[in-house]
């Protein structure tokens, strides 16, 4: 799903996304993406990463996402 986001615009916005949500600088509190990591990353791509994306690529990821809620 990444290697789909790459190429678009919205990457690096999508880099930072995940990097906010998952990860905290100095870990001194727990992240609250990684009690539903596949939850958050699905709506952090929806969000930021598909607009940008060509629509054959935003259509195999939109098939992607909708297998991480299965």
């Amino acid at each position: 799903m990444l290697r789909l986001a790459a190429d678009s615009p919205q990457a690096p916005a999508l880099a930072a996304g995940l990097l906010q949500k998952f990860l905290i600088p100095d870990d001194s509190r727990h992240a609250p993406a990684r009690d539903e990591p596949a939850a958050t990353f699905a709506e952090l791509y929806r969000m930021l990463a598909l607009p940008g994306m060509p629509a054959g690529a935003a259509s195999q990821a939109a098939a992607l996402l909708d297998g991480l809620g299965r």
